[in-house]
C-alpha cells in the first residue's frame, strides 16, 4: 500500500490527502458534534505531520502526508531506503519536529489563556497539544519518541547509554513529583522510564561505531531537549482536564 502511494502521481497524492483529511474531519465532527473541536484536533494533527515533512524536506528529501481516521496521520517518505540511511541527528530532528510543533502550539495556547476573552480557547489548545506531544514523545517504536530514543542510543556507547538513561529518568521522576505536588496523578512518567530502558536494551552495543551517528556534543544536546520536552508535556497532559471540556 505504501509503495503504491510512493509511486502515485502528485495529483493522486493530493487527492488522497484531501479525501483523507475530509474523512478525518467528518469523523471527529460526528464524534464531538461541533466544528471547533473537530477543527482544532484535525488541525493540530495536520500541523504535527507538517512539522515532520518540513524537517524532512529541509534535509533534501520528499514525502507526503496521509490521514488515517480515526488514528491520526502519517508522513510517508518518497524514498524509504534513503530515510533509513539518514544520519542519526537528522532522524532525531525529523522525529522531534512533529511534537515540537505541538509544544509550540501549547505555548501559544497558554499565552492566549492569559486573555480573559480567549482563556477557554487557549486552555483547549494547550491541553490538546500537550497531550499530543506527550503521547508522541513516549519511547515506543512506532512513535516519534521511539525514533528519537533509537537515534540517541544508537549513537552512544555503553557509558553514553547510561548517561542518557540517567538524565531522562531523572527528569521523569521530577515530572512525577511535580504532578503529585500539584494534586494530580499520572503513570505516564513511569511508563516513559520503563519503555526507555527497553529501548536501551534493544540498542546495538556496537552501533556507535557506524557512520552517521551523533557526536557526543549532539547526544548531550538532544538528550537534554528530549528530557525537557518529555517532562514538560507529560506535566501538561496530567494537569489539564480533558481538552474538549474547555470549549
Amino acid at each position: 500500500m505504501i509503495k503504491r502511494y510512493i509511486r502515485a502521481h502528485p495529483i493522486a497524492k493530493l487527492a488522497i490527502f484531501v479525501i483523507s483529511l475530509a474523512a478525518m474531519y467528518a469523523m471527529f465532527y460526528w464524534f464531538y458534534g461541533n466544528h471547533l473541536s473537530a477543527s482544532m484536533l484535525v488541525g493540530s494533527v495536520a500541523l504535527h505531520e507538517l512539522g515532520h515533512l518540513v524537517a524532512y524536506r529541509y534535509y533534501g528529501y520528499t514525502g507526503g502526508v496521509v490521514f488515517l481516521p480515526p488514528i491520526g496521520a502519517v508522513m510517508i517518505p518518497s524514498d524509504q531506503d534513503a530515510m533509513k540511511k539518514m544520519p542519526e541527528w537528522r532522524k532525531a530532528v525529523t522525529a522531534f519536529a512533529g511534537p515540537g510543533v505541538n509544544i509550540a502550539l501549547a505555548v501559544v495556547g497558554l499565552v492566549m489563556a492569559t486573555d480573559a476573552d480567549l482563556r477557554n480557547l487557549g486552555l483547549m489548545m494547550a491541553a490538546l497539544n500537550g497531550v499530543l506531544a506527550a503521547f508522541n514523545l513516549l519511547p515506543f517504536r512506532l512513535l516519534d519518541g521511539g525514533h528519537i530514543a533509537s537515534a540517541l542510543f544508537e549513537s552512544a556507547d555503553e557509558p553514553g547509554d547510561r548517561r542518557i538513561l540517567q538524565v531522562v529518568t531523572t527528569s521523569m521522576w521530577m515530572c512525577f513529583a511535580a504532578i503529585v505536588l500539584f494534586g494530580s496523578f499520572s503513570v505516564m512518567p513511569a511508563l516513559f522510564i520503563w519503555r526507555l530502558y527497553k529501548a536501551a536494551e534493544e540498542d546495538d552495543p556496537e552501533g556507535w561505531r557506524k557512520p552517521g551517528v551523533m557526536s557526543r556534543r549532539e547526544i548531550h544536546q538532544f538528550t537534554g531537549i528530549y528530557a525537557a520536552a518529555g517532562a514538560s508535556t507529560l506535566f501538561i497532559a496530567a494537569l489539564f482536564q480533558y481538552w474538549n471540556s474547555y470549549r
